[in-house]
């Protein structure tokens, strides 16, 4: 049922699968989109809660011809 969606389409679909509810950890959600920054050269960096169950992520993009 995927086959004919574009790159941004079929992200969309995955990131709104994951399972992030404010009061629940969001373990598997940061771990997919850290992966996915860091394929496009995106410096980012992540920051585990004490639990490790739960983390927040911080990236700059700086867009090309951008100043």
């Amino acid at each position: 049922m995927t086959d004919h969606l574009t790159p941004a389409q079929a992200l969309k679909e995955t990131l709104v699968n994951f399972a992030t509810v404010s009061d629940q950890p969001n373990g598997k959600l940061i771990p997919f989109v850290s992966d996915s920054l860091h394929g496009h050269g995106v410096e980012h960096h992540v920051f585990p809660d004490p639990t490790g169950k739960a983390a927040h992520s911080s990236r700059t993009i700086h867009w090309l011809g951008a100043r």
